[in-house]
């Protein structure tokens, strides 16, 4: 019998949208459980680590941090490459925009608005081009047709496109020619385009 999962995430895309779209994109049912920001003091202290998203598998025990549910769920899902080169390999592509995810997020909530500024100005000249370099470089050196590694849907097709949504760097992809095309294909997965058409509309 398949498991049964529970997600449990704010209502944001964030830290949760890579783990809803390896479930859609795998055809695998769960149960999007969306916590309000208005509720989470009184939910917090219930989680493990105090933190989201949050895993529950078959309503046992709660498991925590995004990317090792993550690379958890793409193993069951058989989309963590077919060898253990390939995941090594879709590893490189996970830390890779996970690094760029850090400095997203420094700059988007920084509450100090000169600073913030700066932040802003950096990312958007300096850092998402740079990042944005560093994938087009390794989807050209692991993917084939299309795909970021091997010849299939992974994990790194997921992030690439969950980080370039989170940043808003769609445009700047297009100067990337090997980033773009990766971009189109993840995108035109059926089951990943069946989601985004259907997915709450969110700020984050």
């Amino acid at each position: 019998m398949a498991p049964k999962y529970k997600l449990t995430y704010f209502n944001i895309r964030g830290r949760g949208e890579t783990l809803r779209l390896l479930f859609h994109a795998a055809g695998v049912e769960f149960e999007d459980n969306r916590i309000k920001q208005e509720d989470w003091p009184a939910l917090k202290d219930k989680m493990p680590q105090k933190q989201l998203p949050v895993l529950e598998i078959d309503g046992k025990a709660q498991h925590c941090q995004s990317m090792a549910i993550a690379r958890y769920l793409a193993r069951e899902f058989k989309m963590y490459g077919k060898s253990s080169l390939e995941a090594f390999y879709i590893d490189e592509i996970v830390e890779t925009v996970g690094d760029l995810y850090q400095e997203g997020t420094k700059a988007m909530f920084e509450k100090d608005t000169a600073k913030k500024a700066e932040l802003m100005k950096r990312l958007g000249e300096e850092v998402i081009p740079r990042s944005l370099g560093f994938l087009d470089t390794l989807v050209k050196k692991y993917g084939k047709s299309g795909f970021a590694v091997g010849s299939q849907i992974s994990l790194a097709d997921i992030v690439i496109f969950t980080i370039i949504e989170a940043v808003m760097a769609k445009e700047a992809s297009q100067k990337f020619p090997k980033l773009s095309e990766n971009l189109k294909k993840t995108e035109e997965n059926p089951k990943i385009k069946k989601w985004l058409k259907e997915r709450p509309k969110t700020d984050l």
